[in-house]
């Protein structure tokens, strides 16, 4: 589902989930997706919306996780992907739980 191209990249919730690098953004994804199956996390689309402007596309969603213990988190998600060779795949994607601003602590006082 990645891309061919060395631009892939990955940004999630966590500081350590940043990666531009192609081959480091393909093993975290799959060790996501192999997370999530062994622990039975459920990922919910909301409203997926998607465009396109010729071979560029992108998807933005607010999806429901589901976790074992069955608490639930809204995350924000967007998927930008390329047609090549006639099929869609994955150039970037970003994926984060939203914080209220002021429970950031470098806004607060501001």
């Amino acid at each position: 589902m990645m891309s061919a191209s060395p631009a892939v990249s990955m940004i999630g919730t966590d500081p350590t989930e940043w990666s531009t690098d192609r081959a480091l953004t393909v093993r975290m994804a799959d060790q996501q997706s192999q997370a999530s199956r062994a622990t039975g996390l459920q990922y919910t689309p909301t409203d997926p919306r998607a465009w396109s402007d010729g071979d560029m596309g992108w998807v933005i969603d607010q999806p429901r996780l589901r976790l074992p213990n069955d608490a639930e988190v809204q995350m924000r998600a967007t998927t930008i992907v390329h047609r090549e060779n006639g099929a869609w795949k994955v150039v970037h994607q970003h994926a984060s739980i939203g914080v209220p601003n002021d429970q950031v602590e470098a806004f607060r006082g501001q």
